[in-house]
């Protein structure tokens, strides 16, 4: 999840999924994308079921570190 998407931000966006009925959360990875690193967001990561936070500008070993392991990269 990109944390600065077009009409709507990656907070949002996870807010969003949260409401969805019957989703399965457990079965997703997910991890936030930013070019903007702070605590605070970081923080706000832990209420939802995000499993780290990637720094931009994303590249291809950042994607290859992040199907090695379970981790922020």
């Amino acid at each position: 999840v990109d944390n600065q998407m077009p009409g709507m931000n990656g907070f949002a966006f996870l807010e969003k999924l949260n409401t969805i009925p019957g989703i399965v959360k457990e079965k997703f990875r997910i991890y936030m994308v930013s070019a903007f690193t702070n605590e605070v967001d970081r923080e706000r990561l832990s209420k939802y079921n995000v499993q780290g936070f990637i720094n931009k500008p994303l590249t291809l070993d950042k994607l290859k570190n992040l199907f090695n392991s379970n981790g922020s990269v």
